[in-house]
């Protein structure tokens, strides 16, 4: 491929053959044609073409569903993608040499493409099935990978390699005996180029169907099953296709000394070309990361973008390459455009990602847009990032083919030409991931693969071309690059994607782009956020502590033991916290894919209490992919917590399905227990059912537990665990437990254990009406269906919090705290309900309820948006501003719900209605006054504040309060 691609290598040229074959009547067969001087019979341009798109669909999805089902048990990490992009394309460069020599000297090109792809099927579905069910042999070469230490990467590769020699070199093979069958004397650049326009063009679909169709409908094995189809139909279509006639015998061995040079510059140039293209790519695919949240059709349409401009180019030029005088100069002027045209949208990435939710806004009423924006936004950045560049790459592989393949040499020109480019594009990727991004970032590693692309371009010009007018455009171009990229601000990248605080920490690796923001109340800094490509990945907020923490203390105080636990996947540390502050915990294991994820907690340990958790001597941190390392270990633990990024991220499902669980189950001590963070805020009613399906399939007992507002927890044991009043005074005496729990807003023993929303039977009835997630049906990792906002919870999932007392006698705090939780989940819906004043009005008199049971309870202060970090924030701004409205309107809604009417009526009397939400002040004014025991007042308040309103609900509502209110 121009430019490769470990995920486009192997699908060039895929095809049927062309030739002249006399035939002994004056019939032309169905699907033969005539030759161009009408004197024999050729197979007609519609069959061939056609066999070349399904073939490239067929190769393509077998590669796509390869690298994701070896990233199962070799991990996800790039080093592992890496290696197995790199040994396969490393198989189709060998098959491109291998079957090049032998297609010259084959007298049935066809016949032997017919083998080629037969075998091709066969060989690709057992590697498949292999690769999808065979979890026994393939976690024991994981392990035996992982236990090679220091050379654990060289036996990977070398593993991955074994596994994928023989598919990849037949797939390899399919270009050079393509281009002996197809190429005629003088036409070796058109018909190469058409042959791997058309075939890319197959590409295209196969780099769509997967996860656009196949995948979300019948999964990775029948997948598999649809591309061997397609690969056995276009053999046996090939199978009956005439054969070309049998060219001289190459003449290769004595070429003119200039024709020998040009060939090597050819090479040069391709060469060039497919280093560039991978590294791009790699690029590419961080700068989408951004745009579209890391989904995983993201990047199938970045693929097939790449796909269909590369195919256009070549397409445009094939016809025009055999009759160029210059074709190495049109190639070398390609390579320098496609330079430029690579970095220049980088140059304009900020106004370009302003327009792009400018025209493409998220409706607000949605937490989750469905799958159609996702595709619409991924095309439109995917143009916008690598349409002119890749279109310009497809263009001067025609040219380059012009001069490397000749009839008579075509397999041989065309598998060195192949060759060179996936060898070379194998680097591109290795060091835009390894060197470039780590020490020099996204922005300055586009300008350096700019210059390298512009500069070798402009130096083959000078060197093959004698034409002024093209060394001077060519020179132009280079210096444009250079221009350029001495003009564009050091954090244009930056700038595009962290609008807003000065980021405290910024590191782009090999992993992801991690940012590190302070933000602050009311003048005061009170939390740090941690942002990953596209998505606020964690933060130190109460909301965000209460759930993490939570995911800490519920396994802690559920497991028989405590001595040893894993956290996999790290965030900011709030759970690493919250488990080293048990002091029975000997060991905590932490896992995280990112280097620089783990970097970055410093600067979250300096605004938390607990400190540094990658500090203590307990804490031992291992940078791996999380399902890669339970495969993988040989400990065992008492407790593990997993807390992945949202599960349609790519890749991610791999830490959602029911095979980790089951990794987990192993690695967990009898009684041990999982806690498993489920983001119900982002997913839809499937979705949540298919997620708990995947962890009931593997743990005999399961629970759903509270968080916090839609974080909610699902815990996983071998049998129903339980604790007792002895137990928790036992672990809730130890200080630093105790002060971590009252930082979370746990206030004993009742409010723990009334955190249960649905126990383990209910959740099984409700699980078995969806399939669960497993490794061959990721649905989670689609999201077809857009999520509400609040989200549509299953009324099977939600049962009554008083369960968690049930086997005893309940106590006046349990059946207080499990009121109090039943009024909390009831009122969840209302944080998302319409204007600021509705909300006021439905959420705030439904938690007044769940305050009278549990008055000043920092959780529903919380869900209020009066916590105490907030508040504390507003005072001590008020002590430097003391007019400023919106931090008094804050502390007056602190005292309405502390019950101090007084002082919020005096704070809400000193302010300006205009300056804060009207219909919210008048309404917050009428209660207080109707509290204190003046009707009129909270009459004459609560018509202004329905005047003041265009919320019908509202208005409706407040309308009979004043005859409802009670005087206290």
């Amino acid at each position: 491929m121009t430019g490769g691609t470990g995920l486009a290598g192997g699908r060039t040229g895929i095809g049927g053959g062309g030739g002249r074959v006399r035939l002994h009547g004056g019939r032309v067969p169905r699907g033969r044609a005539r030759d161009e001087h009408g004197n024999g019979e050729r197979p007609s341009l519609v069959t061939v073409l056609g066999l070349i798109v399904i073939s490239g669909a067929s190769s393509l999805i077998f590669e796509l569903l390869w690298i994701r089902a070896l990233g199962l048990y070799f991990g996800t990490t790039v080093a592992a993608i890496t290696t197995v992009v790199a040994t396969y394309t490393a198989g189709l460069a060998l098959g491109s040499v291998v079957f090049g020599r032998r297609a010259d000297r084959s007298p049935s090109p066809l016949r032997l493409y017919s083998s080629i792809e037969l075998s091709i099927g066969l060989v690709s579905v057992a590697v498949s099935l292999l690769l999808l069910h065979g979890a026994g042999p393939l976690s024991l070469l994981a392990r035996l990978s992982a236990a090679s230490g220091a050379l654990s990467d060289v036996t990977r590769a070398l593993t991955l390699f074994a596994i994928l020699l023989v598919p990849t070199t037949l797939m390899g093979g399919t270009l050079p005996v393509l281009a002996r069958a197809r190429t005629h004397a003088g036409d070796g650049g058109k018909a190469v180029g058409l042959l791997y326009a058309f075939n890319t063009g197959g590409a295209v679909l196969g780099a769509l169907l997967p996860d656009g169709i196949l995948i979300p409908a019948l999964g990775m094995t029948m997948t598999a099953l649809v591309a061997a189809l397609g690969n056995l139909a276009v053999a046996l279509l090939a199978r009956r296709l005439p054969e070309p006639p049998t060219p001289a015998r190459a003449v290769e061995p004595s070429p003119a000394p200039a024709q020998s040079q040009r060939q090597r510059i050819a090479l040069l140039l391709f060469a060039v070309s497919g280093f560039c293209a991978m590294g791009y790519e790699v690029l590419w695919s961080r700068v989408l990361e951004h745009l579209v949240e890391g989904l995983v059709i993201g990047f199938s349409v970045l693929l097939a973008v790449y796909l269909v401009a590369v195919a256009i180019g070549s397409r445009l030029t094939s016809a025009r390459a055999d009759r160029s005088r210059s074709p190495l100069a049109w190639a070398a002027l390609c390579l320098s455009g496609s330079g430029l045209l690579a970095f220049a949208p980088i140059a304009a990435l900020p106004r370009f990602h302003a327009l792009l939710f400018a025209y493409f806004p998220l409706d607000p009423t949605l937490a989750r847009a469905a799958e159609s924006r996702w595709w619409l936004l991924s095309l439109a950045s995917s143009v916008f990032l690598e349409g002119g560049a890749c279109l310009l790459m497809g263009a001067a592989f025609p040219y380059l083919a012009a001069v490397c393949v000749r009839e008579g040499i075509a397999g041989r020109g065309s598998g060195r030409l192949y060759a060179a480019n996936a060898v070379a594009g194998v680097l591109g990727s290795f060091c835009a991931g390894f060197l470039l991004i780590p020490t020099l970032g996204v922005e300055r590693g586009f300008l350096l693969l700019a210059a390298i692309a512009a500069t070798i371009g402009t130096l083959v010009l000078f060197v093959a071309e004698r034409s002024t007018r093209l060394r001077v455009v060519g020179g132009a171009v280079a210096l444009a690059v250079l221009v350029v990229g001495w003009l564009l601000p050091e954090d244009q990248f930056r700038r595009a994607f962290l609008s807003g605080p000065t980021p405290e920490y910024v590191r782009e690796g090999t992993t992801t782009s991690v940012a590190v923001l302070s933000h602050s109340t009311f003048g005061s800094p009170t939390w740090r956020e941690l942002k990953t490509p596209g998505v606020t990945m964690s933060d130190t907020r109460f909301s965000s502590r209460r759930y993490m923490g939570l995911m800490a203390h519920l396994p802690m105080f559920l497991a028989r033991e405590h001595a040893s636990a894993l956290l996999i996947c790290f965030g900011v540390g709030n759970t690493a916290r919250s488990l080293l502050s048990h002091r029975d915990l000997e060991r905590l294991d932490v896992v995280d894919i990112s280097r620089e994820v783990l970097g970055a907690s410093p600067y979250f340990a300096a605004v938390t209490v607990g400190g540094d958790p990658l500090l203590d001597p307990r804490t031992h941190v291992t940078v791996d992919d999380g399902r890669h390392y339970l495969l993988t270990t040989t400990r065992t633990y008492d407790v593990i917590t997993s807390e992945p990024p949202p599960p349609n991220h790519a890749g991610v499902v791999n830490l959602y399905s029911r095979e980790y669980y089951r990794a987990a189950r192993h690695a967990l001590r009898p009684g041990g227990v999982l806690a498993q963070w489920l983001p119900v805020v982002q997913l839809s009613e499937d979705d949540m059912l298919a997620m708990i399906g995947a962890v009931a399939a593997e743990f005999p007992y399961l629970e759903l537990r509270y968080g916090f507002n839609y974080q909610w927890i699902l815990l996983g044991s071998d049998t129903r665990p339980s604790w007792g009043e002895d137990a928790w005074n036992r672990i809730a005496s130890e200080a630093a437990v105790a002060r971590d729990l009252a930082a979370l807003g746990v206030r004993g023993e009742p409010d723990l254990a009334a955190t249960l929303i649905q126990g383990d039977a209910a959740l099984r009835a409700a699980s078995r009406m969806v399939a669960p997630v497993d490794d061959d049906l990721p649905s989670i990792e689609y999201p077809i269906d857009s999520v509400p906002r609040p989200p549509r919870i299953p009324a099977a999932l939600v049962g009554d919090p008083r369960d968690a007392f049930t086997g005893k006698v309940p106590t006046p705090a349990d059946v207080d705290a499990a009121l109090t939780m039943g009024i909390v989940l009831r009122a969840l819906p209302l944080r998302s309900a319409g204007s600021p004043e509705f909300r006021e009005l439905a959420l705030g008199t439904t938690l007044r309820a769940a305050l009278r049971l549990a008055p000043r309870h920092p959780a529903i202060f919380a869900l209020l948006d009066v916590d105490d970090i907030a508040c504390d924030a507003a005072e001590a701004w008020l002590a430097l501003h003391p007019t400023d409205d919106a931090a008094s309107f804050l502390l007056a809604r602190r005292a309405f719900y502390e019950n101090d009417f007084a002082g919020a009526d005096a704070r809400l009397a000193a302010m300006d209605p205009a300056s804060v939400s009207a219909a919210t002040y008048w309404f917050l004014r009428g209660s207080c006054a109707d509290a204190l025991g003046r009707p009129d007042d909270a009459a004459s308040a609560f018509r202004r504040a329905v005047a003041a309103s265009s919320d019908e609900r509202f208005r409706v509502g407040l309308e009979s309060l004043p005859m409802r209110a009670p005087v206290p």
